[in-house]
């Protein structure tokens, strides 16, 4: 295909955005995280939101990725109560995080020998009047 003039600084005005997006992410990634580690409890899980004003807060939503070793948990899967290893793991090993939570602490003990938690990115909201 032959491209003419316009389509190749097309094609390159494009690949120069797409470098400046991804330098954009990052900065913003970083100033996000200095900003979330200034304001917010880092080890919560969950929704805050801090108010600067009546015009201005900054809403923080915290989740954890939460994985499950599927060697660990074949090898734990008979310590478990039945009734809990059927209900607290859904189909292909992904954590049902709500029977999970309300699991007797004895059983999160065993269950969590299979258990991968790593905190996900934060997002946060500037929410004005405005908004």
């Amino acid at each position: 295909m032959l491209l003419t003039k316009k389509d190749k600084e097309l094609i390159k005005r494009w690949n120069e955005l797409t470098k400046q997006l991804k330098d954009l992410k990052e900065k913003e990634s970083k100033i996000r995280d200095q900003i979330f580690l200034k304001i917010f409890q880092k080890d919560q899980e969950g929704t805050r939101e801090v108010i600067f004003s009546d015009q201005v807060s900054l809403k923080c939503v915290q989740t954890y990725t939460r994985s499950i070793d599927s060697t660990v948990f074949d090898e734990i899967c008979d310590d478990l109560p039945k009734q809990y290893k059927e209900s607290v793991v859904r189909q292909k090993y992904n954590l049902n995080k709500a029977v999970y939570d309300a699991l007797p602490q004895k059983v999160k003990d065993i269950f969590d020998e299979c258990l991968t938690v790593k905190p996900a990115k934060p997002n946060l909201k500037l929410i004005t009047k405005e908004d």
